[in-house]
């Protein structure tokens, strides 16, 4: 059986200190995607960031799923905000990229998994908005960007039964965590299948008219590659969704 290929968005970033290179803009995903999306039997493929959207929905169409993986902040101009003192940088062409090559895979029926930045993007395109800084915006919250290993869990998540992430963690899970921004007005179409001890959404699905979209706030990648196997469980699930699509074809 053909091994799905599991394209993954790919961010930007300039290149420092290499001679007439300087300044150029490099295309990277760090190999941690790479890693537990070949782990869980499928092939990765790097999806570089255009500003075409015929090559953008010809990324869409030569995957059988995708990932969209995590970054620097959101532009909060994409979900009609103006930025706040603790908004960070952020890149608006990967945003842009990351929004169309979403909606590119809806409309063709590709499963998602979004992780990180990559869940705040499903909610942005489906009409939701985001917290810019969390500790400057909610009162109590728990510490979101930790401080030890990239593969060790710092806080709980409190996960909704009947949901597909609940068949694939234990409520309870103890998730990485890297991010100061978060879900704040949910999307109508998504359902809130996770949050943390704060209340903070850690994760959300789209179920409907047989469409598989997860997104997940944590970085199950850097957990999963580094032998997790209730991790590495997100990404077996979007394979299977990915060679179950083609079995339906």
């Amino acid at each position: 059986m053909r091994r799905p290929v599991i394209g993954i968005s790919g961010n930007l970033i300039p290149i420092e200190n290499d001679g007439v290179f300087t300044g150029n803009l490099r295309q990277y995903i760090h190999t941690d995607y790479t890693s537990s999306v070949e782990r869980a039997g499928g092939t990765p493929l790097l999806l570089p960031v255009s500003d075409d959207p015929e090559v953008i929905r010809a990324h869409a169409q030569l995957c059988d799923g995708i990932i969209l993986s995590g970054g620097a902040d959101v532009d909060p101009i994409l979900y009609g905000e103006e930025g706040i003192q603790g908004q960070g940088y952020s890149m608006r062409e990967i945003d842009v990229y990351d929004m169309e090559l979403f909606r590119a895979a809806l409309e063709q029926k590709k499963p998602v998994l979004g992780i990180c930045k990559g869940l705040q993007i499903i909610n942005i395109c489906f009409g939701g908005t985001l917290y810019q800084d969390i500790p400057s915006q909610r009162e109590h919250c728990i510490k979101h960007t930790q401080n030890t290993e990239r593969y060790q869990g710092t806080h709980k998540i409190r996960i909704k039964e009947d949901s597909v992430l609940h068949g694939l963690l234990p409520d309870g899970t103890f998730v990485n965590s890297w991010h100061h921004q978060a879900v704040k007005d949910v999307a109508p179409k998504l359902t809130v299948t996770a949050v943390a001890s704060d209340g903070v959404v850690e994760a959300a699905e789209y179920m409907e008219e047989g469409q598989f979209i997860m997104g997940v706030q944590w970085h199950p990648e850097m957990m999963a590659s580094c032998g997790n196997a209730e991790q590495l469980g997100i990404f077996k699930e979007l394979v299977r969704r990915c060679s179950q699509g083609e079995s339906e074809q």
